[in-house]
């Protein structure tokens, strides 16, 4: 394993949309209990040129066997649509978004990145790595894919050859959504603000990281974990394994095998592990089994943090904002229950309003028959208007 001031990391596969099996069978609005695991963030590995293939050399058309993964400012990777970068899975495609809003969004989660070094860790971790087992269904032609194969058991053998089998078809079959999986580098390694670029000028691809990825139960479910807090959801958030967003900051072309080169490092404090735990592995066990934002450290570290101007906004920004106005309540609430309490009192006014609940109410009301927001003694409009407060045990997590 690299020290922390390793400074690149080499791309081991590029990903594009992949098609999704028996989706004619699906309906309408499926949602979680309507999906099989094979049908859950389909990728389909590109086959890009080898590194230094010259195309304005290519007499024999060889350009054709093989594609180009362009990544551009604000949407990412050229001709996809991924969840991260979707306004409907963001709630946002309402009457009082904005469009400066819409862009915000694609804008900072243009590209999600995974790394072999976390795949590593849950093989490794006697809890988890059942769930990384070879998938028993394949998402790619193999037979376009043999020359990658080729390369990349050649690399798995000489640095990974403990799990060679799994990585390799983590390499074919990723789990987690990314459009990049690289080596090298893992969450405590990379920091928000870090900027990449290709190695030897060889693409004007620049990324710019912006926060970790929050893995949600549509993992669990690809992976086939149990949901709550002895999941790959929660075992991913404490330590932000589930990979990164980052911004595209200059359009390029990236190719299996190039190296990204780390030029600078504004924020060393907040690598993806530390903000992680500080946001999402502290708190009342509902939160943390729900992936809900919480926060028990000082005042200024929670300002040093909203003040990251690389930081993105969804998901942690936005909620950090949150915490930071209702930091006197959050005081309040730590003086009485311990770090294990599964209840928390929020007026319900709040509550509603923090970024947490408001992302994943929606999600609840597509696959789950108890919505957060109903309950048997009257939904949550009509407590609010009543002045009461809701008890955070009360919630189907």
């Amino acid at each position: 394993m690299e020290d922390s001031y390793s400074t690149s990391m080499q791309v081991r596969g590029i990903y594009a949309q992949g098609t999704v099996p028996r989706e004619d069978e699906l309906p309408e609005d499926y949602g979680l209990r309507c999906v099989s695991k094979d049908q859950i963030m389909c990728r389909r590995r590109m086959n890009t040129p080898p590194i230094d293939f010259d195309e304005t050399q290519d007499c024999d058309g060889m350009m054709g066997d093989f594609e180009r993964a362009m990544f551009v400012i604000e949407h990412g990777l050229v001709g996809s649509v991924f969840f991260h970068s979707d306004l409907e899975e963001h709630d946002i495609d309402n009457e009082e978004s904005s469009e400066a809003d819409d862009d915000r969004i694609y804008e900072e989660r243009a590209v999600l990145l995974q790394s072999l070094e976390h795949y590593e860790m849950f093989l490794e971790d006697e809890n988890m790595s059942q769930y990384f087992r070879q998938d028993n269904f394949e998402v790619f032609d193999r037979q376009s894919m043999a020359r990658l194969e080729k390369e990349d058991d050649k690399f798995i053998g000489s640095r990974y050859e403990r799990h060679r089998p799994e990585l390799l078809d983590i390499l074919r079959n990723p789990r987690f959504g990314e459009q990049i999986i690289v080596s090298g580098l893992q969450a405590s390694q990379i920091c928000i603000g870090d900027i990449f670029e290709v190695e030897a000028g060889k693409s004007t691809l620049r990324l710019e990281v912006t926060s970790p990825r929050t893995v949600c139960a549509w993992v669990d479910k690809r992976v086939a974990s149990p949901y709550g807090l002895k999941g790959i959801k929660r075992y991913c958030n404490k330590r932000g394994l589930g990979g990164w967003f980052a911004r595209v900051l200059t359009s390029g072309e990236l190719r299996h095998g190039m190296k990204l080169i780390r030029t600078s490092r504004p924020h060393p404090k907040w690598n993806l592990e530390y903000i992680s735990f500080a946001m999402l592995g502290e708190g009342p066990t509902r939160y943390l089994a729900s992936a809900w934002t919480y926060w028990v450290r000082e005042k200024g570290e929670l300002e040093e943090l909203v003040n990251l101007k690389q930081l993105g906004n969804f998901e942690w920004k936005d909620e950090a904002t949150w915490m930071l106005n209702h930091f006197d309540q959050y005081e309040r609430t730590r003086e009485t229950l311990s770090e294990n309490s599964k209840s928390i009192l929020f007026p319900v006014s709040q509550l509603m309003q923090h970024p947490s609940l408001q992302h994943v109410t929606s999600m609840f009301r597509s696959f789950s028959s108890k919505a957060i927001h109903r309950r048997s003694n009257g939904t949550i409009r009509d407590r609010e208007t009543r002045g009461e407060k809701v008890n955070m045990s009360e919630h189907d997590a």
